[in-house]
Protein backbone atom coordinates (compact mmCIF):
# COMPACT_ATOMS: atom_id res chain seq x y z
CA UNK A 1 0.00 0.00 0.00
CA UNK A 2 2.57 2.51 1.16
CA UNK A 3 4.69 1.51 -2.22
CA UNK A 4 1.29 2.18 -4.42
CA UNK A 5 0.91 5.26 -2.82
CA UNK A 6 4.22 6.71 -4.08
CA UNK A 7 3.67 5.58 -7.48
CA UNK A 8 0.44 6.46 -8.17
CA UNK A 9 0.57 9.83 -6.22
CA UNK A 10 3.37 11.26 -7.52
CA UNK A 11 5.00 13.69 -9.89
CA UNK A 12 7.60 16.05 -10.34
CA UNK A 13 5.22 18.72 -11.46
CA UNK A 14 4.00 18.62 -7.75
CA UNK A 15 7.43 19.25 -5.89
CA UNK A 16 8.56 23.15 -5.50
CA UNK A 17 11.28 24.75 -6.76
CA UNK A 18 12.41 26.49 -3.52
CA UNK A 19 15.06 25.27 -1.36
CA UNK A 20 14.30 22.01 0.33
CA UNK A 21 11.73 21.15 -2.58
CA UNK A 22 13.10 18.06 -2.74
CA UNK A 23 13.51 16.82 0.61
CA UNK A 24 11.12 13.80 2.01
CA UNK A 25 10.40 13.53 -2.16
CA UNK A 26 10.29 9.76 -3.17
CA UNK A 27 13.04 10.17 -5.74
CA UNK A 28 14.66 6.86 -5.03
CA UNK A 29 12.90 3.81 -3.80
CA UNK A 30 14.81 1.23 -2.06
CA UNK A 31 13.05 -2.22 -2.53
CA UNK A 32 14.37 -3.62 1.11
CA UNK A 33 15.19 -1.33 4.28
CA UNK A 34 18.74 -2.46 5.78
CA UNK A 35 18.67 -1.56 9.46
CA UNK A 36 21.97 -1.12 10.02
CA UNK A 37 21.94 2.11 7.76
CA UNK A 38 18.55 3.60 9.41
CA UNK A 39 18.64 6.22 11.85
CA UNK A 40 20.58 5.21 14.90
CA UNK A 41 17.01 6.61 16.95
CA UNK A 42 15.37 3.62 15.68
CA UNK A 43 17.43 0.91 16.40
CA UNK A 44 16.30 1.62 19.86
CA UNK A 45 12.30 0.18 19.48
CA UNK A 46 11.21 -2.49 21.80
CA UNK A 47 10.52 -5.50 19.54
CA UNK A 48 9.11 -7.75 22.24
CA UNK A 49 5.45 -9.05 22.77
CA UNK A 50 5.55 -8.38 26.19
CA UNK A 51 7.69 -6.51 28.85
CA UNK A 52 9.03 -8.58 31.68
CA UNK A 53 8.87 -7.94 35.46
CA UNK A 54 12.27 -7.28 35.19
CA UNK A 55 11.68 -4.01 32.84
CA UNK A 56 9.46 -2.57 35.41
CA UNK A 57 11.61 -3.13 38.54
CA UNK A 58 14.79 -1.79 36.72
CA UNK A 59 12.32 1.75 36.54
CA UNK A 60 11.57 1.72 40.23
CA UNK A 61 15.62 1.57 40.57
CA UNK A 62 15.26 4.39 38.16
CA UNK A 63 18.27 2.68 36.28
CA UNK A 64 19.65 4.01 32.73
CA UNK A 65 18.30 3.21 29.50
CA UNK A 66 21.59 1.78 28.30
CA UNK A 67 21.70 -0.31 31.42
CA UNK A 68 18.15 -2.18 31.09
CA UNK A 69 19.19 -5.76 29.54
CA UNK A 70 16.20 -7.18 29.32
CA UNK A 71 14.26 -5.59 26.29
CA UNK A 72 15.29 -6.80 23.34
CA UNK A 73 16.10 -3.75 20.57
CA UNK A 74 16.71 -3.77 16.95
CA UNK A 75 19.94 -2.99 17.85
CA UNK A 76 20.75 -6.02 19.83
CA UNK A 77 19.66 -7.56 16.40
CA UNK A 78 21.74 -6.19 14.18
CA UNK A 79 24.15 -8.91 12.38
CA UNK A 80 21.72 -11.47 13.53
CA UNK A 81 19.62 -13.71 11.08
CA UNK A 82 16.76 -11.90 12.67
CA UNK A 83 17.15 -8.29 11.78
CA UNK A 84 14.25 -8.74 8.64
CA UNK A 85 11.83 -10.81 10.48
CA UNK A 86 9.90 -11.42 13.80
CA UNK A 87 9.49 -7.74 15.20
CA UNK A 88 6.56 -7.98 17.86
CA UNK A 89 4.92 -5.00 19.41
CA UNK A 90 3.02 -4.29 22.59
CA UNK A 91 -0.02 -2.85 21.90
CA UNK A 92 -2.19 -4.10 18.83
CA UNK A 93 -3.91 -0.76 16.96
CA UNK A 94 -6.35 -0.53 14.10
CA UNK A 95 -4.92 2.76 12.37
CA UNK A 96 -1.29 4.30 11.12
CA UNK A 97 -3.02 7.83 11.71
CA UNK A 98 -4.32 9.62 14.80
CA UNK A 99 -7.57 11.79 14.98
CA UNK A 100 -5.29 14.65 15.22
CA UNK A 101 -3.95 16.06 12.23
CA UNK A 102 -2.11 19.00 14.23
CA UNK A 103 -0.43 19.25 17.14
CA UNK A 104 -0.44 21.72 20.02
CA UNK A 105 2.69 23.00 19.13
CA UNK A 106 2.13 24.17 15.67
CA UNK A 107 -1.70 25.79 17.15
CA UNK A 108 0.10 27.55 20.15
CA UNK A 109 1.38 30.82 19.50
CA UNK A 110 3.92 32.07 20.81
CA UNK A 111 7.08 30.15 22.14
CA UNK A 112 6.12 31.01 25.59
CA UNK A 113 2.87 29.80 25.29
CA UNK A 114 4.41 26.34 24.12
CA UNK A 115 6.97 26.33 26.99
CA UNK A 116 4.23 26.72 29.38
CA UNK A 117 2.26 23.97 28.32
CA UNK A 118 5.30 21.62 28.30
CA UNK A 119 6.10 22.72 32.06
CA UNK A 120 2.53 21.87 33.02
CA UNK A 121 2.68 18.70 30.86
CA UNK A 122 6.25 18.24 33.08
CA UNK A 123 3.80 18.50 36.64
CA UNK A 124 1.53 15.88 35.45
CA UNK A 125 3.88 13.36 34.80
CA UNK A 126 5.20 11.43 38.13
CA UNK A 127 8.40 10.21 36.08
CA UNK A 128 9.33 13.84 34.68
CA UNK A 129 11.57 15.47 37.12
CA UNK A 130 10.30 19.06 36.04
CA UNK A 131 13.29 20.84 37.98
CA UNK A 132 15.49 19.16 35.27
CA UNK A 133 13.06 19.91 32.71
CA UNK A 134 13.08 24.06 33.27
CA UNK A 135 16.96 23.55 34.04
CA UNK A 136 17.67 22.04 30.66
CA UNK A 137 15.70 25.04 29.24
CA UNK A 138 17.28 27.72 30.79
CA UNK A 139 20.48 26.22 29.87
CA UNK A 140 20.03 25.25 26.55
CA UNK A 141 17.39 28.12 25.18
CA UNK A 142 16.87 30.94 27.64
CA UNK A 143 20.24 31.94 28.54
CA UNK A 144 22.00 31.34 25.00
CA UNK A 145 19.33 33.26 23.54
CA UNK A 146 19.69 36.49 26.30
CA UNK A 147 23.48 36.36 25.74
CA UNK A 148 23.04 36.46 22.03
CA UNK A 149 21.21 38.75 21.65
CA UNK A 150 22.25 41.01 24.31
CA UNK A 151 25.82 40.40 22.36
CA UNK A 152 24.26 41.36 19.06
CA UNK A 153 22.53 44.33 20.53
CA UNK A 154 26.02 46.01 21.13
CA UNK A 155 27.49 44.96 17.51
CA UNK A 156 24.32 45.75 15.75
CA UNK A 157 23.89 48.90 13.00
CA UNK A 158 21.61 51.36 12.15
CA UNK A 159 19.55 51.26 9.11
CA UNK A 160 18.10 54.76 7.50
CA UNK A 161 14.21 54.56 6.97
CA UNK A 162 14.37 56.47 3.69
CA UNK A 163 17.53 54.83 1.95
CA UNK A 164 18.27 52.07 3.39
CA UNK A 165 21.73 52.67 3.54
CA UNK A 166 23.43 50.71 7.14
CA UNK A 167 26.17 52.51 9.81
CA UNK A 168 27.97 50.48 11.82
CA UNK A 169 27.80 53.40 14.18
CA UNK A 170 25.50 56.63 14.35
CA UNK A 171 27.32 59.54 12.65
CA UNK A 172 27.96 62.77 14.27
CA UNK A 173 24.82 64.27 12.40
CA UNK A 174 22.27 61.99 14.44
CA UNK A 175 20.79 61.37 10.67
CA UNK A 176 21.57 59.68 7.01
CA UNK A 177 23.77 61.14 5.06
CA UNK A 178 20.12 61.64 3.03
CA UNK A 179 18.73 63.91 5.85
CA UNK A 180 16.39 60.79 7.28
CA UNK A 181 15.98 59.00 10.78
CA UNK A 182 18.18 56.10 11.28
CA UNK A 183 16.71 53.40 13.64
CA UNK A 184 18.00 50.30 15.32
CA UNK A 185 18.22 46.67 13.87
CA UNK A 186 17.66 45.00 17.47
CA UNK A 187 15.40 46.36 19.91
CA UNK A 188 15.45 45.84 23.54
CA UNK A 189 12.49 43.84 23.41
CA UNK A 190 14.35 40.85 21.44
CA UNK A 191 17.03 41.24 24.07
CA UNK A 192 14.86 41.04 27.11
CA UNK A 193 12.07 39.00 25.88
CA UNK A 194 12.92 35.28 27.84
CA UNK A 195 14.73 37.55 31.06
CA UNK A 196 11.07 37.75 32.37
CA UNK A 197 10.12 34.26 31.82
CA UNK A 198 13.41 32.59 33.05
CA UNK A 199 13.34 35.11 36.22
CA UNK A 200 9.99 33.43 37.06
CA UNK A 201 11.24 29.94 36.35
CA UNK A 202 14.19 30.26 38.76
CA UNK A 203 11.95 31.84 41.42
CA UNK A 204 9.26 28.91 41.12
CA UNK A 205 11.67 25.95 40.96
CA UNK A 206 15.04 25.09 42.22
CA UNK A 207 17.16 24.71 40.09
CA UNK A 208 20.81 25.43 42.05
CA UNK A 209 22.36 28.41 42.91
CA UNK A 210 24.40 28.26 39.61
CA UNK A 211 21.33 29.07 36.99
CA UNK A 212 19.57 31.28 39.49
CA UNK A 213 22.91 33.78 39.61
CA UNK A 214 23.63 33.20 35.93
CA UNK A 215 19.82 34.78 35.58
CA UNK A 216 20.50 37.42 37.95
CA UNK A 217 23.53 38.30 36.52
CA UNK A 218 22.36 38.35 33.23
CA UNK A 219 19.15 41.08 34.29
CA UNK A 220 21.83 43.09 36.22
CA UNK A 221 23.62 43.65 33.13
CA UNK A 222 20.96 44.25 30.75
CA UNK A 223 20.10 46.92 33.52
CA UNK A 224 23.14 48.85 32.60
CA UNK A 225 23.09 48.75 28.95
CA UNK A 226 19.26 49.45 29.18
CA UNK A 227 18.22 51.10 32.69
CA UNK A 228 15.82 49.63 34.74
CA UNK A 229 13.06 51.59 33.51
CA UNK A 230 12.42 53.67 30.18
CA UNK A 231 14.25 56.59 30.67
CA UNK A 232 16.40 55.45 33.69
CA UNK A 233 19.79 54.74 31.65
CA UNK A 234 22.38 57.37 32.64
CA UNK A 235 24.07 59.73 29.72
CA UNK A 236 27.53 61.12 29.72
CA UNK A 237 25.89 64.12 29.89
CA UNK A 238 24.66 63.85 33.26
CA UNK A 239 28.44 63.61 34.73
CA UNK A 240 29.48 66.78 33.17
CA UNK A 241 28.04 69.46 35.64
Amino acid sequence: MLLMDSLLNFSRQFLSDKIGGLMDAPLLIQPSVLPHESQPQAHNFEVMKHLPLSFFEATLQKQEAADVTSIETVKSRLETKAVFSGYDFTHSTTTLTTSRSRSAYSTLGSMLDKLDLQIRNADLINAVDTKEIVSYVITTHLIPDIMGNLRAYGRQRFRCTACGQSYRRIPLLQHCTCGNKLIQTITRGSVVKYLKLAKRLVGKYEVGKYLTGRINNLSDEIDLVFGKSKGDQALLTDYTN
